[in-house]
């Protein structure tokens, strides 16, 4: 496994429910589901899945509904955190897997909370990085107006709109190269200036700009291709489902449920879609939560600190093993 090079990876394809999804599968031993966010892939977890192997774990990264290699539901709904957890429940059947530790960053983390709601009996803990759990709330908050008290989410509100799709899948390297980089020279793009209205703003306002370090020009060039194979469309919609996923917890009961799951939340000090402050209600939620983290760090957490999201998972992992909840 070569974090330089995607090829070194075991890929490996399954069909379930009607979806094939394309994941990365490598090591024996407990299993460790790695879920990434947007716009990112399984590579996202290049440079954790060689460390946990070495820990003894087998991991399974897949790209989730829409990206890269794994099919792009028509339905709206195939991109709610409900259908995606149940089509990762039926992965782990199809492996013969009865339980695994579910992690993730950005919707990454949404999938591995709403996992331990939805399925707690498939999942031994949960590890989050940067997305904080977020209990259901007995009523909705559309964007609009939850923006007004979070601007920083307003470049949610783009995303939302269909004119997004055919702007992005025209200019996915130049977003991508925006999107990609260290937090202190993060592209100053009008899709996240909350003083722009959604409609006019553009990601062609950063035309040329250069690679940050954070990639090697290898790595970009193989995420560009990934996205190209399916478009924007389908990544997007995770910004298009919030009344379906409230929709959904809220008829199955889920209101202010705690995680009754060791947990660990990891968060970054320059994270500016999920700040660390974000947090500061979860040990109401969850009994069991470990706390990390770095302040010199932005969202790219997994790249910009990679030796600190290693060393935070092996202390989370070591305190499952000495809980008993897994055995090697």
């Amino acid at each position: 496994m070569d974090p330089l090079n995607p090829d070194s990876f075991n890929h490996k394809f399954a069909t379930v429910n009607g979806t094939t999804i394309h994941y990365v599968d490598e090591g024996t031993g407990p299993v460790i589901l790695c879920f990434h966010g947007f716009p990112d892939l399984w590579y996202g977890w290049r440079k954790q899945i060689p460390y946990l192997v070495s820990l003894g774990y087998r991991v399974i990264a897949p790209d989730t509904h829409g990206y890269g290699q794994t099919d792009a539901p028509k339905d709206l709904k195939a991109y709610g955190a409900k259908n995606i957890v149940n089509d990762f429940v039926s992965l782990l059947d199809t492996l013969n897997i009865r339980e695994a530790v579910w992690a993730g960053h950005d919707w990454g983390g949404l999938v591995a909370w709403r996992a331990a709601l939805w399925h707690p009996e498939r999942v031994i803990g949960v590890i989050s990085y940067c997305t904080p759990y977020i209990p259901t709330a007995d009523t909705f908050t559309p964007l609009e107006d939850f923006v007004v008290k979070f601007p920083n989410w307003s470049y949610q509100l783009y995303f939302q709109r269909p004119e997004a799709t055919d702007e992005l899948n025209k200019e996915i390297p130049l977003f991508l190269t925006a999107l990609f980089r260290h937090y202190k020279d993060f592209a100053k793009t009008s899709i996240f200036n909350p003083a722009v209205p959604p409609e006019q703003r553009t990601i062609t306002d950063v035309r040329g700009l250069e690679r940050s370090s954070v990639f090697t020009q290898g790595q970009l060039d193989y995420y560009i291709g990934e996205f190209q194979r399916k478009g924007m469309e389908g990544p997007l919609n995770a910004y298009r489902v919030r009344k379906i996923n409230w929709e959904d917890e809220h008829e199955a009961g889920f209101l202010m449920n705690k995680i009754d799951k060791p947990s660990m939340m990891v968060t970054a000090g320059h994270d500016g879609a999920l700040p660390a402050k974000w947090t500061e209600h979860m040990p109401k939620f969850i009994p069991d939560l470990m706390q990390e983290h770095v302040e010199e760090s932005g969202h790219w957490i997994l790249d910009e600190q990679p030796e600190f999201c290693n060393s935070a998972f092996a202390k989370f992992l070591k305190h499952l093993e000495d809980s008993g909840l897994i055995q090697k």
